[in-house]
């Protein structure tokens, strides 16, 4: 259903429509309006809204007027006054969100723009400049930009109420995405931008490395926190970039960070990784990848941390680190570890396939 005509549009249009008619030749008397406007309220009313269909006021003027053709005509007549009324209606608006768009930057029609004196101004100001740098309100090259004349800020308004635009922001938003960790950093900043959630991985990562590099440790920590969602999803890619960005961000934790290694080996060299994290990022990746984990973490491990990592990785995970050559003791303690690990699972299994005295001991599996 069509959005129709509010009841002020059919109660403000119906005398004007009556006077055009009448100069057309009909005959349409003030009772005849008022019973018109009388009974689209109550219909109004009935289905709770403030507005009528085309079709629900076709069929309202049809129960008051009862030529056809007089009553097609009614309604035509309030359709195009509606019309209209919109249009001029969104002009006005255009024009007066272009003039406080200007007045939040501190400009007016003509001025030069600077980019850092609108970052100072906060984030209305930004918000303003981004918008009205899109709808072509300020135009020219970084560094010599200029707010259009008076006469093009009135031109501009009505061509884009022509095009059916509502607002400066809805038209912002229509517009496809242009240029890179800048413009997302200001988007954010004026709070134009997209949901996290919304954005790609691309996007994101650009933006916590803006964020970072601007200082916006509010919107790093946001960035940061949508990142490490994605990473206990399994859902990122760009892992090593993901983990900087978290790092700084403080949304980094051990568990997350088991499920990044366990997806990028290389980061089995992270200072925040504990024993327990790289064995459980070990077991999540599964043997071979979960070998070149543990050979990466055991090459730059001292005494302590590599026993503690032979002595909670699953023996597969020994077995497949045999395959990365590794030196001097870490090699030794590795082959140990990987014959204690077989013969402790040739004993489990002989107990698994053994006679009922091993049960009757207290040996189970």
């Amino acid at each position: 259903m069509s959005r129709g005509l509010r009841l002020e549009e059919i109660a403000s249009g119906l005398p004007a429509a009556a006077e055009a008619l009448r100069r057309q030749g009909h005959r349409l008397g003030t009772s005849e309006l008022v019973d018109i406007i009388r009974l689209a309220r109550s219909y109004a009313d009935l289905e709770g809204r403030d507005f009528l269909a085309e079709d629900e006021l076709e069929m309202v003027v049809d129960a008051v007027v009862k030529h056809r053709r007089l009553s097609h005509a009614i309604v035509e007549e309030l359709r195009r006054a509606s019309s209209s009324s919109r249009f001029r209606e969104r002009v006005e608006r255009l024009e007066s969100e272009i003039m406080a768009g200007l007045q939040a930057m501190g400009a007016k029609p003509g001025w030069r723009v600077s980019k850092k004196k609108v970052s100072r101004r906060g984030r209305e100001a930004i918000a303003a400049y981004m918008m009205l740098r899109s709808v072509g309100a300020i135009q020219g090259r970084p560094g010599r930009e200029r707010v259009a004349d008076a006469q093009s800020l009135r031109s501009l308004a009505y061509t884009l109420a022509r095009q059916g635009v509502e607002s400066l922001r809805e038209a912002y938003l229509s517009k496809p995405s242009r240029g890179g960790r800048e413009r997302r950093l200001m988007e954010a900043e004026s709070g134009l931008a997209p949901k996290l959630a919304e954005l790609d991985e691309k996007g994101l990562v650009e933006l916590g490395w803006a964020s970072m590099r601007k200082g916006n440790a509010r919107l790093l920590k946001d960035v940061g926190v949508e990142l490490a969602r994605r990473a206990r999803t399994g859902s990122l890619s760009r892992v090593r970039d993901a983990y900087k960005i978290m790092r700084r961000a403080g949304t980094l934790d051990r568990e997350t960070l088991s499920l990044m290694i366990a997806s990028d080996p290389s980061l089995a060299s992270a200072p925040e990784a504990d024993a327990n994290t790289i064995a459980r990022a070990v077991g999540i990746a599964g043997h071979e990848r979960g070998g070149e984990i543990l050979a990466k973490r055991l090459r730059e491990a001292g005494p302590g941390e590599a026993e503690a990592l032979v002595s909670k990785v699953p023996p597969e995970a020994l077995w497949a680190v045999k395959s990365h050559s590794l030196d001097g003791w870490k090699g030794e303690l590795v082959d140990a570890a990987s014959k204690a690990a077989a013969s402790l699972r040739s004993a489990l299994r002989y107990m698994e396939g053994g006679g009922e005295g091993w049960r009757e001991l207290g040996y189970t599996m």
